[in-house]
């Protein structure tokens, strides 16, 4: 898979074996000039992206396109994040110069 994050509020994902859209994913809220992130889960199944004007990270199943956990409790907008590469272990850094560990339970 490819996943591209547009500007606004959507990440495409496509198939690199076919070239095609497969998904478009909806539910986090940016703004024009957001400095937009998101990273893979080690499974291939979820996507992980930032939700600039909440403060939140936002989990989507790819298959289904549906939202299945919101992570966060920042003060300020997140900046950056990782996963871990064989775990559901998630770390985030954010404006409010707070690194946090997250685990995904609920996209498992």
């Amino acid at each position: 898979f490819l996943s591209v994050y547009t500007s606004k509020n959507r990440i495409i994902v496509y198939s690199l074996r076919t070239m095609m859209q497969i998904q478009s994913l909806y539910g986090c809220f940016n703004e024009e000039n957001s400095q937009n992130r998101h990273v893979w889960d080690p499974s291939d199944q979820f996507i992980y992206a930032t939700s600039h004007r909440n403060a939140k990270i936002v989990a989507w199943n790819v298959y289904s396109g549906d939202v299945v956990e919101y992570f966060g409790n920042s003060k300020q907008r997140v900046r950056d994040l990782d996963v871990h590469p064989s775990k559901r272990e998630l770390v985030s850094c954010s404006y409010d110069k707070a690194v946090r560990l997250f685990y995904a339970s609920k996209s498992s």
